[in-house]
């Protein structure tokens, strides 16, 4: 029912799991050509949001019509219908307007993104998509990255107004840093912590003390997040 090839892919993976949940809602509800009709009934009983799909579309993992039917872009991929069991969709204007690659997975003919029914706003970003990561990594620096109340124990007690700077929103710069990453998110938590334990224990009359990177300047740097993993 669902390929491998496609489902533990990182582009697949990284997704939020609403996300994961509704792609699999929507091709156990497909046809025997991928095409589901009441994407937004299915969303509505699975308890999840509108952008869920957004995303799905913006991943290509599904390919709309104004009609507001559906079509699991990896169909053919995921299953194989013998002819005698074989029902052809009802929803034809649709599947004349897309094509079947060589490798299985649809497309649709003109080249061009074709769900205007389910037209996506432009700060639909990697953010959202990527947001079960993400903004855990984000919350996570920013809980990690307070100092102390007591710094008495540490050296470089200057870090007391503000450990490093809160990372407020995760632009398009720093996921493209972040998408580069490939550790689990618990490692890469630890070393966030850490480097905040180093800012610490700097020695405060040294200049580089007061040196402390942003959350994306962290992760883009190559003295920073490649370098505390590797102590």
């Amino acid at each position: 029912m669902f390929s491998l090839q496609i489902v533990d892919t990182d582009a697949f993976l990284d997704m939020p799991l609403s996300t994961q949940s509704l792609y699999f809602h929507l091709a156990m509800r497909a046809d025997d050509d991928g095409f589901v009709s009441n994407p937004k009934k299915i969303i509505r009983m699975i308890g999840i949001q509108d952008d869920e799909l957004k995303i799905l579309f913006s991943k290509r993992f599904i390919i709309g019509f104004e009609s507001g039917v559906v079509v699991i872009k990896h169909w053919k991929i995921h299953n194989y219908i013998q002819n005698d069991r074989y029902h052809e969709t009802k929803y034809l204007d649709e599947k004349n307007k897309i094509i079947e690659k060589k490798n299985g997975s649809y497309t649709d003919k003109t080249g061009k993104c074709i769900q205007n029914g389910y037209r996506m706003e432009t700060e639909v970003r990697l953010g959202k998509v990527r947001e079960g990561k993400f903004v855990g990594l984000r919350d996570s620096w920013n809980s990690l990255v307070k100092p102390p109340k007591d710094v008495s124990g540490f050296k470089n007690k200057n870090a007391k107004q503000r450990l490093l700077p809160e990372c407020r929103k995760l632009t398009d710069d720093i996921e493209a840093v972040l998408k580069k990453i490939k550790d689990p998110e618990e490692e890469i938590k630890k070393v966030i912590k850490g480097y905040a334990s180093e800012i610490l224990n700097r020695n405060p009359d040294n200049d580089f003390s007061n040196h402390r990177f942003s959350f994306y300047e962290f992760f883009k740097q190559k003295n920073g997040y490649i370098k505390y993993k590797n102590k």
